[in-house]
């Protein structure tokens, strides 16, 4: 994965300088910078890797943070699509509304059953 992600890069100079464009949150940057000076320690680069930010043209995109519950309802709203950048995740509610629901389908299917079973006795 790491490879087909490189290779969107856009490279120059014989292809030993990779400039790489992208979003990444505030909190995460320190990170960023680690593993960036990891690479280069590594790669044993001579020159430094330069992280400089700007705001790049266009709207962010939606980030979009999970806990072990809530992952597993995100992929129901993944399917109808993403937020935009600063909407409300409807995910948040799957959970409860889900739930509910279910229990209310499955309400359903025993009262249709009784009133199945009622409707065979009565027939002669």
């Amino acid at each position: 994965a790491i490879y087909s992600t490189m290779n969107l890069f856009n490279s120059s100079v014989g292809a030993r300088t990779v400039v790489a464009e992208g979003w990444v949150p505030d909190r995460a940057l320190p990170d960023l910078k680690k593993a960036m000076q990891r690479a280069m320690q590594q790669g044993g680069a001579a020159i430094p890797s330069v992280l400089s930010s700007g705001a790049p043209p266009g709207p962010p995109p939606t980030q979009t943070i999970t806990n072990k519950l809530s992952a597993t309802f995100q992929s129901l709203n993944d399917a109808y699509g993403t937020p935009r950048y600063l909407e409300l995740n409807p995910g948040i509610f799957y959970p409860v509304t889900y739930s509910f629901l279910f229990g209310i389908m499955f309400g359903d299917i025993g009262h249709g059953a009784l009133m199945l079973v009622g409707a065979l006795f009565l027939i002669p």
